[in-house]
C-alpha cells in the first residue's frame, strides 16, 4: 500500500512539473514579429522597431537626428539580437511582450514601446 501511495504522489508531481514546462511565455519571437513598434518619450524623440523578412530595424530620433540599427536578427522568448553589419557591430535587447505594449531593455534601460 505505502508503495502504491509514493508511486501515486511521484507521478502527481511529475505531471505537475511537467505541465508547468509545457507552459507557453508570453515573451515569444512570434509575439514580438507580429507588430512593428513605437516609442514616443515625454522627453522628445521618439524609437520604432520594425521587422521585414529576417531583417530588423531599430530608429532613434531626437533633434532633427536619426541613428538605426539594421540587419538580420535572431530572437528567443526574451533576447533580440540585431547584427549591423555596416558597423560590424551586434546589439542585445532584452524584451517582454504585453499584447500591444512591449518592454525593450538595453544597457539597463527599458523603454515601453506600442504596437503601431
Amino acid at each position: 500500500m505505502k508503495k502504491t501511495v509514493g508511486w501515486a504522489l511521484l507521478l502527481f508531481l511529475l505531471s505537475g512539473m511537467l505541465s508547468g514546462c509545457a507552459h507557453t511565455s508570453t515573451g515569444s519571437a512570434a509575439e514580438l514579429r507580429q507588430y512593428n513598434w513605437r516609442a514616443d518619450p515625454d522627453g522628445g524623440g521618439s524609437l520604432t522597431l520594425c521587422f521585414e523578412g529576417e531583417n530588423a530595424s531599430l530608429t532613434m530620433e531626437n533633434g532633427g537626428e536619426s541613428e538605426t540599427i539594421a540587419g538580420r536578427f535572431l530572437a528567443d522568448d526574451s533576447t533580440l539580437i540585431i547584427f549591423d553589419d555596416s558597423v560590424s557591430q551586434s546589439y542585445r535587447f532584452s524584451y517582454v511582450p504585453n499584447g500591444d505594449r512591449l518592454d525593450l531593455t538595453y544597457g539597463g534601460n527599458t523603454v515601453e514601446l506600442i504596437a503601431m
